[in-house]
């Protein structure tokens, strides 16, 4: 084997090496994260409606954040079976946690509780 054979094979195995180490941890995240999905829908089974929301509100939750569940209960906002509605009482600081939130009281979640056939369908996650 010549200088420029050895040299290749020397560069190329650690960048094999992270390639197979970033893909299995994209693989792990991508699994943490359809777990999560899993977790959500199985947490949310409060109905959305006028009297939820109004019991979020005298339990001093001010947002929810809206995750999207596809039939297979991972998330998806495209092709999405029902809404998750996850109560807060604050807005996450860390930017790594941006997602969509909803004022507790606005316009559009007044409207979503009053419809009664809506598709998709909206229910709460479970909280304290």
């Amino acid at each position: 084997m010549n200088n420029l054979q050895q040299s290749f094979l020397t560069h190329t195995k650690p960048n094999a090496l992270q390639i197979v180490l970033f893909t299995s941890n994209l693989a792990l995240t991508k699994f943490k994260f359809m777990r999560k999905g899993i977790a959500d829908s199985q947490a949310a089974n409060i109905p959305f409606n006028q009297r939820s929301l109004t019991a979020l509100e005298k339990h001093g939750y001010k947002y929810v954040q809206i995750k999207g569940l596809s039939t297979d209960n991972h998330y998806d906002y495209i092709e999405t079976r029902f809404l998750v509605l996850i109560p807060l009482k604050e807005l996450p600081l860390d930017p790594n946690q941006k997602d969509i939130y909803e004022p507790i009281d606005s316009k559009l979640l007044r409207r979503w509780a009053q419809e009664e056939n809506e598709s998709p369908k909206i229910v709460i996650a479970e909280h304290n």
